[in-house]
């Protein structure tokens, strides 16, 4: 996992979009094959533990790398 975000991070530094876009994509899968392989820690809901935590960070990302822009995935999203 840390290798795609860090691939990830790179890419947008250097404003490569197509292989940042390529990157988010394959984080995404990685978390899905997570969650097949691990749907439960415990009581914990895998695929809700990361639903709760990364939904909303990778959409930012992924709005960042649509505008073309490294800066954008760190401002907050709405109003």
């Amino acid at each position: 996992m840390q290798p795609r975000h860090i691939k990830l991070g790179l890419a947008g530094r250097e404003r490569n979009w197509a292989y940042a876009a390529y990157e988010l994509n394959q984080l995404r899968e990685t978390f899905a094959d997570l969650a097949d392989i691990l749907p439960k820690y415990r009581d914990l809901s895998i695929p809700d533990m990361i639903t709760s935590t990364v939904k909303e960070p990778l959409a930012a990302v992924d709005r960042a790398i649509q505008a073309n822009d490294s800066t954008q995935s760190l401002r907050p999203t709405g109003g």
